[in-house]
């Protein structure tokens, strides 16, 4: 009886070491995999936020034809990884994701109004603030990417940039300066 005992404890123990190291080596691939698309989705979505900002750089009514050309292959692009990242990416990452997407398209429907019209100035305007916001978007979005990989311990918000200490300028302190006003 005892050695039934040992022999099925000894079964279960091979049975459930062999379904842990599969999970193991499944959960490891599926991070991987996950790392991947992430990083992916996250050079896909800065193309399309670069190739917006270049159109909006251009001072002119209308924009040229190349960077025209520049900005649908991103959009193009992006569209693709994030229809593959769906399948991959966690959910609070997609959420996140989706929501960028979609102000980047506000912003790409503003700079292409239907008929191939330029946009006017107001709706310029309300590209570069649309934008503006998504560039601090971007940021957090990276960053949830990293907190879900478990590889960051950064701020998800952009840090502000230290502010100059305010010291002496070449025109204050001592003598040497201008006698105007004396």
């Amino acid at each position: 009886m005892t050695a039934l005992v040992v022999a099925v404890v000894g079964a279960l123990g091979a049975l459930l070491t062999a379904l842990l190291t599969h999970r193991v080596v499944a959960r490891s691939g599926n991070r991987a995999e996950r790392k991947a698309s992430n990083a992916q989705l996250n050079q896909s979505i800065r193309r399309y936020h670069d190739a917006l900002s270049s159109c909006l750089a251009v001072r002119s009514e209308a924009v040229e034809a190349g960077r025209r050309q520049l900005l649908e292959e991103a959009r193009a692009a992006n569209r693709e990884t994030y229809a593959a990242a769906q399948m991959v990416i966690s959910d609070a990452v997609l959420v996140s994701a989706a929501e960028l997407i979609g102000r980047l398209n506000r912003v790409y429907s503003l700079l292409t109004p239907a008929g191939g019209e330029p946009p006017s100035g107001e709706r310029r305007s309300e590209a570069e603030t649309e934008l503006a916001g998504c560039s601090a978007d971007l940021y957090a979005l990276r960053q949830q990417m990293r907190r879900d990989l478990g590889i960051t311990e950064l701020p998800p918000q952009r840090p502000a940039a230290p502010r100059p200490e305010p010291g002496p300028t070449r025109y204050s302190g001592g003598g040497g300066g201008s006698s105007a006003g004396q």
